[in-house]
């Protein structure tokens, strides 16, 4: 039984397949970050609904700390003392910040784990995988997963819970007043 000999890439394959790869990977990533940072901007929009001021009242105390989880537990007690919730509206917003600090380990991941990429030897291809060899909790993570469809599932699930604070700030919004948003379905793996 003979076996066909593997074509191997030449430098110049490899270097094109790589480029390729990590612009692939890196938009996936910025974009893991963008809707990250936008979630964040909805949350803090929807701190200053909560305590029926201005935005640019509270922003200074929203942005006194540059920690996002701190800024999440701010929103917490905002809503534990606030006088225009009621308790079903309590009940989503802390729906809300507990799935977005479900997701904020996921991201923390996305941004934190090393990445490389390597050369899968059968189909001379060039793959994507998290660079665990010296320890990273954060590649451990990420290890055997595929990343890009990881990545897009994180941006996902952070676009519809920006959506949702959206909602229930646009509901109370003095000027706009819509309705209460139903709590959404997250998307799972593979969705987009």
């Amino acid at each position: 039984m003979s076996s066909k000999p593997i074509k191997r890439l030449t430098a110049a394959q490899i270097n094109a397949g790589v480029e390729a790869a990590e612009l692939e990977y890196v938009t996936a990533l910025g974009r893991v970050a963008h809707s990250w940072n936008h979630l964040h901007e909805a949350l803090g929009s929807l701190f200053a609904f909560v305590l029926s001021k201005p935005i640019k009242t509270v922003a200074p105390i929203w942005y006194s700390t540059n920690n996002d989880r701190a800024q999440r537990e701010m929103l917490r007690a905002a809503i534990a003392k606030s006088e225009v919730l009621n308790d079903s509206q309590r009940k989503d917003i802390i729906w809300l910040l507990n799935a977005t600090d479900r997701l904020a380990n996921q991201r923390n991941s996305a941004i934190h784990a090393p990445c490389s990429f390597a050369i899968h030897e059968p189909t001379q291809t060039i793959v994507l995988h998290a660079h665990f060899y010296h320890g990273n909790p954060r590649a451990d993570d990420l290890l055997g997963k595929d990343i890009l469809k990881e990545f897009a599932w994180y941006r996902a699930r952070s676009e519809t819970l920006k959506q949702f604070s959206h909602g229930i700030g646009a509901s109370l919004n003095v000027y706009s007043r819509r309705p209460w948003p139903e709590r959404p379905k997250l998307p799972e793996l593979g969705q987009s």
